[in-house]
């Protein structure tokens, strides 16, 4: 008898702390010790200095959202990302794995910052390194379900580009590897739709496997695909704030689904195929290529069987 007694008691008593818990991680208490925990976290891990007004984390929807999110390295004062709002759906049990997996990410009003690399300046290559010591290289997988960046713009040094994105999943994979000094990622970007600038594109597809060295970046497969262009490619990008790149390219282009602003002069219909290399430093670039084309309509006539070469020169190359 003393010994069910004790053991209701000892229910009750878990039942009670139970309850304290799952009250305590829905309150304003459990938000303001999470918020700081997660600051703490990305300095002491990445060296970034992270600020937010406010983070609510609802467990019971599965839902963390987060106001005046900004985001910089703690020696740099420029910024890398800031949003009004950024709202992440999660799984609870997903959270007990070494990867991270998400149902969807909305970022309302985004804007990311990319500053042109300077030789042994803050830049991103630098920070990899540098900053970020061997015992904090093994990076996470990461998988989200939906990502949508609303009325986004993309600051590219002093350029602003007016950025909105709708992608229905992505897969992210880096690893350090110790053996050769250098940073596996494998990524995937699927069925996204893309707004940049005055140009809309549907349907992209993003699929890249690369080494990420010291000095330089080597694509070892690259393949795009969206309603205008299906392209593979091959290559390296050296010295990444030089922009100094050198890509073996083929695919093809649909010629029709090519935006209006940069149709002008350009065939109705059809498909045009090409191979060849792209090579250039900065803002100059060179394409080399050779084209194929089964069948272009123009406006007066159609061209059937079409075989050149290319070269398109801009700047110094």
């Amino acid at each position: 008898m003393n010994l069910r007694k004790f053991a209701v008691g000892l229910l009750v008593v878990l039942g009670i702390l139970l309850a304290a818990g799952l009250l305590w991680i829905e309150s304003s208490a459990f938000d303001r010790w999470a918020q700081r925990k997660a600051v703490e976290y990305a300095r002491a891990r990445w060296n970034l200095q992270v600020q937010l007004q406010k983070l609510h984390i609802q467990v019971w929807r599965q839902r963390a959202t987060v106001d005046a999110l900004s985001v910089r390295r703690v020696q740099d004062p420029r910024p890398i990302f800031r949003a009004d709002r950024v709202t992440i759906e999660f799984r609870v049990y997903d959270l007990l794995t070494p990867s991270v997996d998400l149902k969807e990410i909305v970022a309302e009003s985004p804007e990311v910052w990319i500053q042109p690399e300077e030789p042994g300046g803050p830049g991103l290559s630098s920070w990899l390194w540098q900053e970020a010591s061997p015992a904090k290289r093994r990076l996470f997988d990461l998988a989200v379900g939906a990502i949508r960046l609303q009325e986004g713009t993309l600051h590219y040094g002093d350029i602003r580009h007016r950025l909105q994105i709708a992608s229905r999943g992505l897969r992210w994979r880096m690893n350090f590897v110790p053996q050769r000094d250098l940073y596996r990622i494998q990524m995937a970007l699927r069925d996204t739709d893309l707004s940049y600038d005055q140009a809309d594109y549907r349907g992209v597809q993003i699929r890249a496997d690369l080494d990420w060295y010291r000095q330089k970046l080597e694509f070892r497969d690259l393949k795009l695909e969206s309603s205008v262009l299906q392209a593979t490619g091959r290559g390296v990008l050296e010295h990444p704030g030089e922009a100094r790149y050198r890509f073996d390219v083929s695919g093809k282009i649909r010629l029709a689904h090519v935006p209006l602003r940069y149709r002008k002069g350009l065939p109705t219909a059809g498909e045009v195929q090409f191979e060849g290399e792209l090579s250039g430093e900065g803002s100059d670039y060179l394409l080399r290529s050779s084209i194929v084309s089964p069948r272009m309509e123009l406006s007066k006539f159609i061209v059937e069987d079409f075989r050149s070469s290319l070269k398109v020169r801009k700047g110094q190359m």
